[in-house]
Protein backbone atom coordinates (compact mmCIF):
# COMPACT_ATOMS: atom_id res chain seq x y z
CA UNK A 1 0.00 0.00 0.00
CA UNK A 2 2.91 2.61 -0.17
CA UNK A 3 4.67 3.83 -3.30
CA UNK A 4 8.39 4.23 -3.96
CA UNK A 5 10.50 6.03 -6.16
CA UNK A 6 13.15 3.98 -8.20
CA UNK A 7 15.35 6.83 -8.86
CA UNK A 8 16.37 9.65 -6.38
CA UNK A 9 16.29 12.90 -8.58
CA UNK A 10 19.34 15.19 -7.68
CA UNK A 11 18.95 18.89 -7.12
CA UNK A 12 21.04 22.13 -6.85
CA UNK A 13 23.90 20.37 -8.47
CA UNK A 14 24.29 18.15 -5.49
CA UNK A 15 25.71 14.26 -5.69
CA UNK A 16 23.98 11.61 -4.05
CA UNK A 17 27.16 11.24 -2.68
CA UNK A 18 27.59 14.66 -1.12
CA UNK A 19 23.86 14.22 0.27
CA UNK A 20 24.48 10.87 1.96
CA UNK A 21 27.76 12.79 3.68
CA UNK A 22 25.05 15.39 4.91
CA UNK A 23 23.10 12.89 6.14
CA UNK A 24 26.01 10.73 7.91
CA UNK A 25 27.48 13.51 9.88
CA UNK A 26 23.68 15.11 10.96
CA UNK A 27 23.53 11.62 12.24
CA UNK A 28 27.30 11.32 13.76
CA UNK A 29 26.65 14.95 15.33
CA UNK A 30 23.48 14.27 17.15
CA UNK A 31 25.25 10.80 18.48
CA UNK A 32 27.67 12.68 19.89
CA UNK A 33 26.23 15.36 21.29
CA UNK A 34 22.74 13.92 22.50
CA UNK A 35 23.44 14.61 26.17
CA UNK A 36 22.51 18.66 26.63
CA UNK A 37 24.34 20.76 29.30
CA UNK A 38 22.56 22.30 32.68
CA UNK A 39 20.92 24.97 31.38
CA UNK A 40 20.41 24.52 27.85
CA UNK A 41 17.54 25.77 26.21
CA UNK A 42 14.45 23.77 24.88
CA UNK A 43 11.50 24.60 22.04
CA UNK A 44 8.83 24.75 24.83
CA UNK A 45 6.82 27.45 23.63
CA UNK A 46 4.76 29.54 26.07
CA UNK A 47 0.93 30.40 26.24
CA UNK A 48 -2.08 28.30 25.27
CA UNK A 49 -1.64 25.68 22.24
CA UNK A 50 -4.66 25.21 20.00
CA UNK A 51 -7.52 22.71 21.19
CA UNK A 52 -6.27 19.18 20.23
CA UNK A 53 -3.87 20.63 17.69
CA UNK A 54 -1.93 17.55 15.98
CA UNK A 55 0.04 19.58 13.90
CA UNK A 56 1.43 22.33 15.57
CA UNK A 57 3.90 21.06 17.80
CA UNK A 58 6.37 23.96 18.56
CA UNK A 59 6.25 27.48 16.96
CA UNK A 60 8.28 28.26 14.10
CA UNK A 61 9.10 26.27 10.59
CA UNK A 62 12.14 24.17 9.74
CA UNK A 63 14.27 25.77 8.16
CA UNK A 64 17.28 24.04 5.82
CA UNK A 65 19.74 27.15 6.62
CA UNK A 66 19.72 26.61 10.29
CA UNK A 67 22.89 24.41 12.23
CA UNK A 68 22.62 22.07 14.52
CA UNK A 69 22.90 22.87 18.26
CA UNK A 70 25.30 21.76 20.35
CA UNK A 71 27.40 23.52 22.98
CA UNK A 72 27.89 27.15 23.89
CA UNK A 73 25.76 29.85 23.19
CA UNK A 74 24.29 31.28 20.23
CA UNK A 75 21.20 32.66 18.72
CA UNK A 76 19.19 30.10 16.11
CA UNK A 77 18.21 32.69 13.03
CA UNK A 78 14.83 33.89 13.25
CA UNK A 79 14.09 32.40 16.56
CA UNK A 80 15.16 34.64 18.95
CA UNK A 81 16.25 32.87 21.46
CA UNK A 82 19.55 30.99 23.12
CA UNK A 83 20.36 27.39 21.77
CA UNK A 84 23.62 25.85 22.79
CA UNK A 85 26.10 25.34 20.04
CA UNK A 86 30.00 24.28 19.40
CA UNK A 87 30.37 23.39 16.18
CA UNK A 88 28.10 24.26 12.98
CA UNK A 89 27.31 20.71 11.34
CA UNK A 90 24.94 22.00 8.57
CA UNK A 91 21.02 20.20 8.57
CA UNK A 92 19.54 18.57 5.59
CA UNK A 93 19.36 21.07 2.68
CA UNK A 94 16.34 22.35 0.88
CA UNK A 95 16.87 19.79 -1.87
CA UNK A 96 17.09 16.77 0.65
CA UNK A 97 13.57 18.22 2.20
CA UNK A 98 11.78 18.65 -1.17
CA UNK A 99 12.29 15.52 -2.08
CA UNK A 100 11.29 13.34 0.96
CA UNK A 101 8.71 15.00 1.77
CA UNK A 102 7.50 14.73 -1.89
CA UNK A 103 8.29 11.16 -1.76
CA UNK A 104 5.89 11.32 1.09
CA UNK A 105 3.19 12.80 -0.37
CA UNK A 106 3.68 10.25 -2.94
CA UNK A 107 3.22 7.28 -0.59
CA UNK A 108 0.01 9.27 1.13
CA UNK A 109 -1.94 10.00 -1.84
CA UNK A 110 -1.33 6.25 -2.79
CA UNK A 111 -2.41 4.80 1.00
CA UNK A 112 -5.26 7.47 1.19
CA UNK A 113 -6.99 10.11 -0.99
CA UNK A 114 -8.29 12.03 1.89
CA UNK A 115 -4.61 12.63 3.33
CA UNK A 116 -3.10 16.07 2.99
CA UNK A 117 -0.13 16.81 0.96
CA UNK A 118 2.48 17.17 3.91
CA UNK A 119 2.89 20.83 5.12
CA UNK A 120 5.94 22.63 6.53
CA UNK A 121 7.69 21.21 9.35
CA UNK A 122 7.76 22.18 12.68
CA UNK A 123 10.89 23.93 13.90
CA UNK A 124 12.42 21.23 16.13
CA UNK A 125 14.41 21.00 18.95
CA UNK A 126 17.22 19.89 17.52
CA UNK A 127 19.07 19.30 14.70
CA UNK A 128 16.63 16.30 12.26
CA UNK A 129 16.60 13.17 13.00
CA UNK A 130 17.99 11.38 9.50
CA UNK A 131 17.89 7.94 7.83
CA UNK A 132 19.49 6.46 4.90
CA UNK A 133 18.04 3.74 2.44
CA UNK A 134 20.01 0.18 1.83
CA UNK A 135 21.25 2.02 -0.73
CA UNK A 136 22.50 4.98 1.35
CA UNK A 137 20.78 7.64 -0.18
CA UNK A 138 18.30 9.90 2.63
CA UNK A 139 15.02 8.00 3.14
CA UNK A 140 13.66 9.88 5.79
CA UNK A 141 13.93 12.83 8.26
CA UNK A 142 12.11 13.39 11.44
CA UNK A 143 11.66 17.01 13.43
CA UNK A 144 11.45 16.05 17.60
CA UNK A 145 9.40 19.23 19.17
CA UNK A 146 8.48 19.94 22.75
CA UNK A 147 4.93 21.13 24.16
CA UNK A 148 4.12 22.52 27.47
CA UNK A 149 0.25 23.16 27.94
CA UNK A 150 -0.51 25.67 29.99
CA UNK A 151 -3.05 25.33 32.74
CA UNK A 152 -5.76 27.77 31.59
CA UNK A 153 -6.49 25.58 28.09
CA UNK A 154 -8.64 23.09 27.48
CA UNK A 155 -6.06 20.82 25.82
CA UNK A 156 -4.94 19.71 29.36
CA UNK A 157 -7.53 17.11 29.68
CA UNK A 158 -7.05 15.19 25.95
CA UNK A 159 -3.25 14.05 27.30
CA UNK A 160 -0.15 14.59 29.11
CA UNK A 161 0.85 18.06 30.15
CA UNK A 162 4.31 17.61 28.20
CA UNK A 163 3.97 15.89 24.78
CA UNK A 164 7.12 14.94 22.90
CA UNK A 165 5.85 14.68 19.39
CA UNK A 166 8.12 12.96 16.29
CA UNK A 167 6.95 14.82 12.69
CA UNK A 168 8.59 11.97 10.48
CA UNK A 169 8.93 12.35 6.58
CA UNK A 170 9.77 9.22 4.97
CA UNK A 171 10.35 8.18 1.84
CA UNK A 172 9.74 4.38 2.90
CA UNK A 173 7.77 3.39 6.23
CA UNK A 174 10.70 0.08 6.71
CA UNK A 175 12.99 3.11 7.98
CA UNK A 176 10.55 4.38 10.61
CA UNK A 177 11.59 1.70 13.30
CA UNK A 178 15.27 3.56 12.28
CA UNK A 179 14.00 7.11 12.85
CA UNK A 180 12.22 5.51 16.12
CA UNK A 181 15.54 4.17 17.70
CA UNK A 182 17.40 7.74 17.22
CA UNK A 183 14.74 9.25 18.75
CA UNK A 184 14.72 7.24 21.97
CA UNK A 185 18.01 8.49 22.29
CA UNK A 186 17.42 12.04 22.32
CA UNK A 187 14.74 11.29 24.44
CA UNK A 188 16.93 9.46 27.20
CA UNK A 189 18.87 12.47 27.62
CA UNK A 190 15.99 15.00 28.34
CA UNK A 191 14.86 15.40 32.31
CA UNK A 192 11.37 15.95 31.23
CA UNK A 193 10.67 12.74 29.56
CA UNK A 194 10.71 10.51 32.92
CA UNK A 195 8.37 12.78 34.63
CA UNK A 196 5.04 11.34 35.18
CA UNK A 197 2.65 13.92 33.02
CA UNK A 198 4.62 13.32 29.81
CA UNK A 199 4.48 11.10 26.30
CA UNK A 200 6.17 10.60 23.42
CA UNK A 201 3.62 11.43 20.62
CA UNK A 202 4.27 9.81 16.78
CA UNK A 203 1.03 10.63 14.09
CA UNK A 204 0.55 8.35 11.70
CA UNK A 205 -1.17 7.67 8.80
CA UNK A 206 -3.96 4.93 9.79
CA UNK A 207 -3.78 3.49 6.10
CA UNK A 208 0.30 2.95 6.44
CA UNK A 209 0.19 -0.35 8.32
CA UNK A 210 4.41 -0.74 7.00
CA UNK A 211 5.00 0.87 10.29
CA UNK A 212 2.69 -0.41 12.83
CA UNK A 213 5.34 -3.15 13.82
CA UNK A 214 8.33 -0.68 14.11
CA UNK A 215 5.54 1.54 16.79
CA UNK A 216 4.61 -1.51 18.48
CA UNK A 217 8.36 -2.78 18.78
CA UNK A 218 9.08 0.73 20.15
CA UNK A 219 6.45 0.04 23.07
CA UNK A 220 4.31 2.96 21.20
CA UNK A 221 0.17 2.19 21.96
CA UNK A 222 -2.42 3.15 19.61
CA UNK A 223 -4.77 5.51 21.83
CA UNK A 224 -6.82 7.87 19.27
CA UNK A 225 -7.93 7.54 16.11
CA UNK A 226 -8.55 10.97 13.85
CA UNK A 227 -11.59 10.01 11.72
CA UNK A 228 -12.75 11.35 8.26
CA UNK A 229 -16.59 11.81 6.91
CA UNK A 230 -16.46 12.71 3.06
CA UNK A 231 -19.83 15.04 2.51
CA UNK A 232 -22.95 13.65 1.92
CA UNK A 233 -21.28 9.71 2.92
CA UNK A 234 -24.23 8.23 3.37
CA UNK A 235 -24.61 6.68 7.29
CA UNK A 236 -26.43 3.01 7.60
CA UNK A 237 -29.76 4.03 8.69
CA UNK A 238 -31.02 4.53 12.39
CA UNK A 239 -33.71 3.65 14.33
CA UNK A 240 -36.29 6.24 14.99
CA UNK A 241 -36.38 8.30 18.41
CA UNK A 242 -38.62 6.99 20.86
CA UNK A 243 -41.48 9.34 20.93
CA UNK A 244 -41.24 12.54 23.47
CA UNK A 245 -37.40 13.22 22.52
CA UNK A 246 -36.72 16.40 21.00
CA UNK A 247 -33.75 17.49 19.10
CA UNK A 248 -33.02 21.47 19.13
CA UNK A 249 -30.45 24.09 18.63
CA UNK A 250 -28.63 24.83 22.15
CA UNK A 251 -29.22 27.91 24.00
CA UNK A 252 -27.93 29.54 27.23
CA UNK A 253 -30.15 28.61 29.59
CA UNK A 254 -28.66 24.69 28.94
CA UNK A 255 -25.45 25.74 30.11
CA UNK A 256 -25.63 23.69 33.54
CA UNK A 257 -26.96 20.32 31.87
CA UNK A 258 -25.00 20.73 28.38
CA UNK A 259 -21.66 21.08 30.39
CA UNK A 260 -22.62 18.69 32.74
CA UNK A 261 -22.82 16.46 29.11
CA UNK A 262 -19.58 17.34 27.96
CA UNK A 263 -18.05 16.41 30.98
CA UNK A 264 -19.47 13.10 30.45
CA UNK A 265 -17.13 12.34 27.29
CA UNK A 266 -14.22 13.65 29.03
CA UNK A 267 -15.14 11.40 31.93
CA UNK A 268 -15.76 8.56 29.26
CA UNK A 269 -12.75 8.66 27.59
CA UNK A 270 -10.40 8.94 30.94
CA UNK A 271 -11.18 5.38 31.09
CA UNK A 272 -9.24 4.53 28.06
CA UNK A 273 -6.42 6.80 28.44
CA UNK A 274 -7.27 9.80 25.97
CA UNK A 275 -8.68 12.08 28.60
CA UNK A 276 -7.25 12.92 31.99
CA UNK A 277 -8.95 14.88 34.44
CA UNK A 278 -7.38 17.79 35.93
CA UNK A 279 -8.45 20.34 38.87
CA UNK A 280 -9.60 22.70 36.37
CA UNK A 281 -11.33 20.72 33.71
CA UNK A 282 -14.55 21.78 35.03
CA UNK A 283 -13.97 25.23 34.94
CA UNK A 284 -12.40 25.32 31.52
CA UNK A 285 -15.22 22.54 29.85
CA UNK A 286 -18.09 25.12 31.28
CA UNK A 287 -16.74 28.38 29.96
CA UNK A 288 -15.86 26.75 26.37
CA UNK A 289 -19.24 25.65 26.54
CA UNK A 290 -21.00 29.14 27.42
CA UNK A 291 -19.34 30.45 24.64
CA UNK A 292 -21.01 28.09 22.13
CA UNK A 293 -23.99 28.19 23.56
CA UNK A 294 -24.16 32.31 23.01
CA UNK A 295 -22.26 31.74 19.68
CA UNK A 296 -25.09 32.60 16.62
CA UNK A 297 -25.58 30.72 14.72
CA UNK A 298 -25.58 27.60 16.95
CA UNK A 299 -23.25 24.53 16.19
CA UNK A 300 -24.94 22.94 19.00
CA UNK A 301 -27.41 20.90 19.54
CA UNK A 302 -29.38 19.02 22.50
CA UNK A 303 -32.00 16.15 23.11
CA UNK A 304 -34.38 16.82 25.39
CA UNK A 305 -36.89 14.49 26.84
CA UNK A 306 -39.68 16.01 29.51
CA UNK A 307 -37.76 19.15 30.26
CA UNK A 308 -34.43 16.84 30.65
CA UNK A 309 -31.36 17.37 28.54
CA UNK A 310 -30.08 13.70 27.61
CA UNK A 311 -27.83 13.81 24.89
CA UNK A 312 -25.74 16.67 22.93
CA UNK A 313 -23.86 17.16 19.89
CA UNK A 314 -21.42 19.77 19.50
CA UNK A 315 -19.67 21.03 15.87
CA UNK A 316 -17.12 23.28 15.32
CA UNK A 317 -17.90 25.05 11.59
CA UNK A 318 -14.83 26.54 9.70
CA UNK A 319 -12.85 28.84 10.43
CA UNK A 320 -12.92 27.59 14.40
CA UNK A 321 -11.86 24.19 13.02
CA UNK A 322 -8.97 25.34 10.90
CA UNK A 323 -6.34 24.19 13.50
CA UNK A 324 -7.47 20.58 12.39
CA UNK A 325 -8.11 20.62 9.18
CA UNK A 326 -4.23 20.75 8.10
CA UNK A 327 -4.57 16.74 8.88
CA UNK A 328 -7.21 16.13 5.47
CA UNK A 329 -7.08 17.07 1.68
CA UNK A 330 -8.04 21.07 0.96
CA UNK A 331 -11.52 22.08 1.27
CA UNK A 332 -13.82 23.25 4.00
CA UNK A 333 -13.54 21.28 7.04
CA UNK A 334 -15.30 21.32 10.12
CA UNK A 335 -14.95 18.85 13.56
CA UNK A 336 -17.51 17.01 15.78
CA UNK A 337 -16.11 17.98 19.11
CA UNK A 338 -18.69 16.16 20.92
CA UNK A 339 -21.54 13.51 20.76
CA UNK A 340 -22.85 12.55 23.98
CA UNK A 341 -26.09 10.05 25.24
CA UNK A 342 -26.94 9.71 28.73
CA UNK A 343 -26.33 6.39 29.72
CA UNK A 344 -30.42 5.40 30.11
CA UNK A 345 -31.22 6.82 26.37
CA UNK A 346 -28.10 4.66 24.59
CA UNK A 347 -29.29 2.31 22.03
CA UNK A 348 -32.61 3.88 21.11
CA UNK A 349 -31.30 5.47 18.19
CA UNK A 350 -30.74 9.48 19.84
CA UNK A 351 -27.18 9.18 18.84
CA UNK A 352 -27.81 8.16 15.14
CA UNK A 353 -30.43 10.84 14.93
CA UNK A 354 -27.89 13.44 16.65
CA UNK A 355 -25.60 12.80 14.25
CA UNK A 356 -27.53 13.42 11.45
CA UNK A 357 -28.58 16.49 12.29
CA UNK A 358 -25.48 17.77 12.74
CA UNK A 359 -24.41 16.19 9.34
CA UNK A 360 -27.44 17.57 7.66
CA UNK A 361 -26.30 20.87 8.46
CA UNK A 362 -23.13 20.67 7.52
CA UNK A 363 -23.86 19.19 4.27
CA UNK A 364 -26.30 22.35 3.30
CA UNK A 365 -23.62 24.65 4.63
CA UNK A 366 -21.50 23.23 1.94
CA UNK A 367 -18.66 21.80 4.16
CA UNK A 368 -16.98 18.75 2.43
CA UNK A 369 -14.85 17.13 5.04
CA UNK A 370 -15.80 16.13 8.52
CA UNK A 371 -13.34 15.20 11.36
CA UNK A 372 -13.63 13.94 14.80
CA UNK A 373 -11.42 12.11 17.35
CA UNK A 374 -12.10 8.83 19.18
CA UNK A 375 -10.61 6.32 21.51
CA UNK A 376 -9.06 3.62 19.69
CA UNK A 377 -9.83 1.26 22.58
CA UNK A 378 -13.65 2.31 23.15
CA UNK A 379 -15.30 -0.55 22.23
CA UNK A 380 -18.19 1.15 21.24
CA UNK A 381 -16.32 4.19 19.59
CA UNK A 382 -15.40 2.08 16.28
CA UNK A 383 -18.84 0.33 15.23
CA UNK A 384 -20.78 3.75 16.30
CA UNK A 385 -18.59 5.66 14.05
CA UNK A 386 -18.37 3.62 10.98
CA UNK A 387 -22.42 3.31 11.17
CA UNK A 388 -21.69 7.38 10.88
CA UNK A 389 -19.59 7.70 7.96
CA UNK A 390 -17.01 7.81 9.73
CA UNK A 391 -13.59 5.81 8.95
CA UNK A 392 -9.71 5.87 10.12
CA UNK A 393 -7.22 8.64 8.83
CA UNK A 394 -4.89 9.53 11.21
CA UNK A 395 -3.69 7.21 14.77
CA UNK A 396 -2.13 8.58 17.49
CA UNK A 397 0.73 7.08 19.07
CA UNK A 398 2.30 7.31 22.66
CA UNK A 399 4.26 6.41 25.12
CA UNK A 400 3.83 7.13 28.47
CA UNK A 401 6.22 8.63 29.99
CA UNK A 402 8.00 9.44 27.23
CA UNK A 403 11.19 8.22 28.53
CA UNK A 404 9.05 4.22 27.61
CA UNK A 405 9.68 4.30 24.84
CA UNK A 406 11.92 1.69 24.22
CA UNK A 407 15.23 1.29 23.07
Amino acid sequence: MSSERAKYPLRARRSAKAISRAVHAVNLAVRKNSTPRAGAARCIPAGPAPFRDANAACTGRYSPRRVLRVQGTARARGRGREVTEAKQVPWPGPDVVDDLSEAAGSRWRAIDPMLPAPGGLPAGCMAPLAVSGTNGLPAGIGLCCHRRIADDVLDQVWGTITRIELTPRLRDSAVLDDLLGQWRGHLAALPEASGKDSAAVVNWPSRDIGGVNALLKRGMQPLTVIAVRPARRTALAAAGISPGLVIREGEPADLDAAAELEMGVIRNDAHFGTAIMRPSTGTLVREDTRKVLTGRPGWLWVAERAGRLVGLVHVQPPPDSDWIAVMTRPGTTAYLQTMYVTPDERGSGLGGAMVKRAHDELDARGVLTTLLHYSQLNPLSVPFWSRMGYRPLWTTWEARPAAALRS
